[in-house]
């Protein structure tokens, strides 16, 4: 804090501005200070509170402070304006950002991630229905965009889903920095800020690995939230240049908001949170009496549409299966999670005071802008913000371990920065104490990723021949292996590759390798681990719709007892008519032959 107002010492500031400006920012650095504290303790790998670390802070802090410093004083000179600048730093942090996520990182943690998405998708090609026989616990439209894209499998179409994704994320933060900053230096500190920001912080920061590996800490589950409140942020109708039109704005916005409702339930919540409160901001006219006829005007395209396509999806199911959609099947993971399962509470000795600094920050924002007398753009943004930032809170407050406060570092970043872009002068005096929560957030992961100069270049050496090596087919994720026990299990058995089979497993999804991967299998046990989440009564549901539609006639159910007793499974496989015909058992795996009988 001392650092930053000493290399503003030539702004003028009194003695009263500055004690009470080095007491506050003081305050924003403390409590920052919960999560460098929390990620040096959790990450025993990661030198935080070394020399090195501590000389690279101050210079962080000294080269930020220096931009803004640079933006104070240029604010009544004509800001730098270079097309070539903004196309080549988008070229670069584009280029580096593909490179990072071109190679999936390896091991159980991946393949335990991606196959909330990939089962699902692939029991959709092996003849599922969504809402019917096939549960999902990430949603709806992104599941069947990864089954029905042309693709190898699955598995390949989510890594190429997540790199546009990232990319589009990329570019959103990249549009909105260059409207905050104008000089050459503050546009420059963009590339690291922003690849450490939503590729760095989210996932898992030990080793640098990035959030690939974790699907559900990016933009594949969060994109369209975001793009949303880009579109809050870029619909302002003042400047000469506008890339669309006010109208035409606001219709890509509810289009959006479909996509993202129908993309996954809790996509649905952020977008409806984050869009409608900020389209009745910008489209409410004052000077109408009647709330409700006004209300029913500005809803009626968003809703109707909605609703058309929900009785269009309810007619093709009622043709294609004789019955209509298990529409409650959408929302069921999000309440059982509501309700309690794989909670944790939140440490108040944790990180949660840092969101709370954040939120606070956008408290602040809003209150300013109702205040402030503003435009009407401008209190839509910082409505759009705060919405977004308190749905998505969900994240951390159903399960808040300290590592989702890195995971939703991204969104917050983002957040905070759209509100500094609607500030006409930003780097007034007045508004430099709002820098405080933002130098944080970059300051303390960027420290960390620059620190970490080893496993930086293992990784950029690593995906670098992995994007050379692209001929030999695209480089996704790669299955586990089972232990030897299972192989010799599934070598000594009657089984053979091109039998139906199901594994009742944390992590993997089905075996042995096929393309497409469980198009033998006879279960909807893709991943088995997110069956467990669901009641017993839904349980017996799923798995009676499919074996009663698909009919196998015989399968096969591989498990470890000490890692998933199959005990529940076993009992919904009998009560659908299939006996055991044979078991082997190598050491803790079990492998049991069924039939259908009678």
């Amino acid at each position: 804090a001392g650092t930053q107002l000493f290399l503003l010492k030539n702004i003028p500031l009194d003695r009263k501005e500055r004690f009470y400006r080095f007491t506050f920012l003081t305050t924003a650095w403390l409590i920052a200070g919960k999560l460098a504290y929390w990620i040096k303790n959790y990450y025993g790998a990661v030198v935080l509170g070394n020399a090195s670390t501590f000389v690279t802070a101050f210079a962080l802090v000294a080269i930020f402070t220096l931009s803004l410093k640079g933006e104070i004083l240029a604010r009544d000179r004509q800001s730098t304006k270079s097309q070539y600048l903004k196309k080549i730093l988008w070229l670069i942090l584009t280029s580096v950002l593909i490179l990072l996520l071109v190679k999936v990182p390896e091991g159980v943690t991946s393949a335990h991630h991606w196959s909330f998405y990939t089962g699902p998708a692939e029991l959709l090609r092996a003849k599922g229905w969504l809402l019917h026989d096939v549960p999902s616990q990430y949603g709806l439209l992104n599941i069947a965009l990864l089954a029905f894209l042309p693709g190898a499998d699955s598995y390949v179409n989510l890594h190429i889903i997540q790199i546009i994704f990232y990319v589009i994320l990329s570019t959103i933060f990249f549009a909105v920095w260059m409207k905050v900053f104008t000089t050459t230096l503050g546009r420059i500190l963009a590339v690291p800020s922003i690849l450490t920001l939503i590729y760095f912080c989210p996932g898992w920061l030990e080793g640098l690995s990035g959030p690939l590996a974790c699907p559900s800490v990016g933009p594949f589950r969060f994109l369209f939230a975001e793009v949303l409140l880009g579109i809050v942020l870029f619909s302002d109708t003042k400047p000469k240049k506008q890339l669309l039109g006010e109208k035409n704005w606001l219709l890509l916005g509810h289009l959006m908001w479909l996509l993202g409702a129908f993309w996954s339930a809790e996509s649905a919540i952020y977008c409806t949170l984050t869009w409608f409160p900020s389209y009745l901001v910008l489209t409410w006219d004052t000077s109408q009496k009647n709330f409700l006829s006004q209300l029913f005007r500005l809803l009626t395209l968003p809703i109707a549409t909605f609703l058309a396509i929900i009785i269009t999806i309810s007619t093709y199911y009622k043709i294609s299966l004789g019955h209509f959609p298990d529409w409650p099947a959408y929302f069921e993971f999000a309440l059982a999670y509501s309700n309690g399962f794989g909670s944790l509470p939140a440490s108040p000795a944790g990180t949660v005071w840092f969101i709370a600094l954040e939120f606070a920050a956008l408290v602040g924002f809003f209150l300013n802008a109702i205040s402030d007398q503003s435009p009407r753009w401008r209190i839509a943004v910082s409505t759009a913000s705060l919405f977004l930032f308190w749905s998505t809170l969900s994240y951390f407050a159903t399960r808040s371990h300290e590592n989702n406060t890195l995971n939703l570092v991204p969104i917050h970043a983002l957040c905070l920065l759209v509100n500094v872009a609607t500030i006409s002068n930003p780097f007034q005096e007045k508004h430099i104490l709002r820098w405080a929560y933002f130098l944080p957030m970059i300051i303390i992961p960027l420290c960390i990723v620059i620190t970490s100069p080893i496993q930086l270049g293992t990784l950029f050496e690593n995906n670098w021949s992995a994007m050379l090596s692209g001929n030999a087919g695209f480089p996704s994720i790669g299955h586990p292996e089972l232990p030897i026990e299972a192989q010799n299990l599934l070598q000594s058995s009657t089984f053979r590759p091109k039998d139906p089979i199901a594994f009742l497993g944390h992590y993997l999804l089905i075996l042995p390798r096929e393309t497409p991967r469980v198009a033998k299998t006879w279960l909807p046990l893709a991943p088995a681990v997110q069956m467990a989440i669901l009641p017993p009564e839904r349980q017996a549901v799923y798995f009676k719709r499919w074996l009663t539609r698909l009919k196998p006639t015989s399968g096969y159910l591989l498990y470890s007892v000490t890692e998933s007793p199959g005990d529940s499974v076993r009992r919904l496989i009998g009560r659908n008519g299939y006996q055991p015909i044979k078991t082997w058992q190598i050491g803790d795996w079990v492998l049991i032959n069924y039939e259908l009988r009678g």
